[in-house]
């Protein structure tokens, strides 16, 4: 007789898990402040810049730091070890044409030179806005043209060397030796004509018996006097002819005059004097020393300008 069938196992649900309710929001009264979320703060963002003449020089990052600092203000490195930074060194035609820096202005104020116009809005350019930049054109039109043209290379060249020759003469200037055209005297005693005052011989002399003689000399341009080199009478036969104590000297193109002492010595005696700007001289003898009855002698005259 077969066996009855094997009925299989009945299968247990899984236990379901409640689900929780949400919680909810605890209760509050209608008056009372929604507290908010705490934001997140923002970092301080640091600047960095290029170190300015003093101030300590970061080793990490370059940043340049108040020399009060012992830390870097970017990236926090140590600056014990840091070094101040220098100031460059501007070339010389940078330092030649380098502008001053700009001051800031006080509300209201504006810079010289510059107006706003009647809408409120722009400026206009100021005089020293276009004259700078003008001036600097025509300095480069002259570099160029003294380099490429011979003309004006030697037109420059004349004006400044005359410039500076000007300069000097007034400055420092140099005595030369100027001898006259024309010579003439109130008077002369024979064999000592007036021309022996002017022949650079102190062997030969100028004599004449008035008792204020003069004599006018006439230069071949209009100079300035400066200095004269006087031999007063006869060295080889001193007291045997009377000798100028004092003479006058006057410039008849302006009417100046200068006074000239002379010592009663047998010897060269040098004066100096400024009459500017004379073509004609008149020396005229105001006193003399020695014997009245002898004739007066005066052996050189040497009259310089100033070169």
């Amino acid at each position: 007789m077969a066996s009855a069938p094997t009925q299989p196992a009945p299968v247990q649900p899984a236990p379901v898990r409640p689900v929780e309710a949400a919680a909810q929001p605890a209760a509050r009264r209608p008056d009372e402040a929604v507290a908010e979320p705490a934001r997140p703060t923002a970092r301080p963002v640091i600047e960095k810049h290029a170190p300015l003449p003093g101030e300590l020089v970061c080793g990490s990052c370059g940043t340049g730091n108040e020399p009060a600092r012992r830390f870097c203000r970017a990236c926090g490195t140590s600056l014990a070890e840091a070094r101040p930074a220098v100031a460059a060194t501007l070339p010389w035609w940078r330092r030649l044409f380098a502008r001053k820096a700009k001051q800031p202005l006080a509300a209201g104020q504006r810079t010289k030179g510059t107006t706003r116009s009647a809408a409120g809005g722009r400026r206009r350019t100021s005089l020293g806005g276009i004259l700078g930049p003008l001036f600097g054109i025509l300095m480069l039109l002259g570099v160029g043209g003294y380099i490429a043209i011979p003309s004006i290379h030697s037109v420059i060249d004349h004006t400044v060397a005359t410039a500076a020759d000007e300069i000097r003469r007034r400055v420092a200037p140099r005595l030369v030796i100027e001898p006259p055209v024309k010579f003439e005297a109130s008077g002369a005693q024979d064999g000592h004509a007036v021309a022996q005052l002017f022949d650079r011989a102190t062997n030969t002399w100028w004599a004449c018996r008035e008792p204020n003689p003069t004599v006018t000399v006439t230069f071949a341009e209009a100079l300035d006097l400066g200095a004269a080199i006087i031999h007063s009478g006869v060295e080889a036969d001193w007291v045997n002819w009377r000798r100028p104590a004092v003479i006058e000297i006057t410039a008849l193109d302006t009417g100046a005059k200068v006074t000239v002492n002379l010592d009663d010595v047998p010897a060269q005696q040098d004066k100096t004097f400024d009459l500017p700007g004379t073509r004609q001289i008149q020396i005229r003898v105001v006193s003399v020393r020695g014997d009245a009855s002898l004739p007066l002698a005066i052996s050189e005259i040497q009259l310089f300008a100033k070169r």
